[in-house]
């Protein structure tokens, strides 16, 4: 298997970057899937391309997969490049005909920089785009975020044993 470990795009670029990962063993018929979504997103797409699947992958940072607009901290202002992006990545996976589209972004948006009813909306709308495409459409949830240390947890328990 190959794998690309360049495939963020940076918060500037427009256009979409498109990173493959192939498996050895891929062939000209192969079962395609296109990724889309966030640096934390980035975390889960590597394992796909062990399936045997042709997986294209679609990853910039700070950028939600769901269609919603919102301010960026970071930036100061609306994340237009971010829209401009998604935009053109959702034309070139429409292009690609995925069997499936997998989508994966940090929970931080919420309610962070979006509220709850247009994230839910935007996501709608995004399933609803790759589905009537006739693609799968997956969406895998951030990696929870608890309010406290972890491992202090388990720690007091094996200590009151």
């Amino acid at each position: 298997m190959t794998l690309t470990l360049t495939c963020l795009a940076s918060y500037w670029l427009l256009s979409p970057v498109e990173q493959m990962e192939l498996p050895k063993s891929a062939i000209a018929t192969a079962t395609y899937t296109s990724n889309i979504g966030d640096s934390h997103a980035a975390r889960r797409f590597p394992a796909r391309a062990l399936t045997g699947w042709r997986v294209v992958t679609y990853l910039k940072g700070a950028c939600a997969a769901p269609g919603v607009s919102y301010f960026y901290p970071t930036l100061g202002r609306r994340y237009t490049e971010c829209e401009e992006w998604r935009s053109q990545t959702f034309k070139a996976i429409g292009e690609l005909h995925p069997d499936a589209v997998v989508i994966a972004s940090s929970s931080l948006y919420v309610p962070g920089f979006v509220n709850a009813p247009e994230w839910k909306a935007g996501t709608q709308r995004t399933i609803t785009r790759f589905s009537e495409a006739g693609a799968r459409v997956y969406i895998i949830r951030d990696t929870p975020q608890p309010n406290f240390a972890v491992p202090t947890c388990p720690s007091r328990a094996l200590w009151t044993r």
